[in-house]
């Protein structure tokens, strides 16, 4: 299934995304959640379904949206997998596996993530001390300003290249992190508070 444009959940109550095995190409467009509720999940045995993108981000969280990920894998091959940008914005990955290989694979700037399963995984290394000239501070999970939190208590958050998790400043404050369970690995710093 190929996605020609971006496809936006506008205040919607309950929609569900069922997988069911397929993949999802959006190219370098993306699904778009804004003031609605999204669930990914994937019915098939295999829980093999994807949703695969290519550009500034796969599925991008605002205006109050709520995303669930119960299934399925979401992918990014060039930017962020899943952008929240949105004061009262929630994300919650309970399963399946949110990949990004250039970029953080969840980046939240406003709005509350909490990670009870599944798989979360880049492999940017992002840092100038970790072999990189790139000055960006990215981790596979990045949380930016007060306005931004991360609740951890199950799941597997890694890094294969550089650090995990970035809890970033900002003129107002730095960003919320709470682990509580789950495995994070890294190879270089696991949490990094700049």
């Amino acid at each position: 299934i190929a996605v020609n444009s971006v496809q936006t959940f506008t205040n919607a109550n309950g929609i569900t995304l069922d997988l069911a095995g397929h993949k999802i190409n959006t190219g370098s467009e993306y699904l778009k959640v804004e003031g609605g509720n999204l669930t990914v999940d994937d019915s098939s045995t295999e829980k093999n379904g994807e949703i695969n993108a290519s550009g500034l981000y796969t599925i991008y969280n605002t205006s109050s949206g709520t995303l669930t990920v119960n299934a399925g894998k979401l992918k990014n091959s060039a930017k962020k997998c899943i952008f929240s940008n949105g004061g009262n914005c929630v994300t919650t990955i309970n399963g399946g596996t949110v990949t990004a290989t250039d970029s953080a694979a969840i980046a939240i700037y406003a709005g509350k993530c909490s990670i009870t399963g599944g798989t979360v995984e880049s492999a940017n290394p992002k840092y100038a001390s970790e072999g990189s000239s790139s000055t960006s501070y990215i981790g596979t999970v990045s949380a930016r300003g007060q306005d931004a939190s991360v609740t951890i208590t199950g799941g597997i958050v890694k890094n294969t290249a550089g650090t995990a998790i970035y809890a970033l400043g900002s003129s107002k404050g730095r960003a919320n992190i709470k682990i509580e369970g789950g495995e994070i690995t890294s190879k270089y710093t696991t949490i990094y508070p700049y």
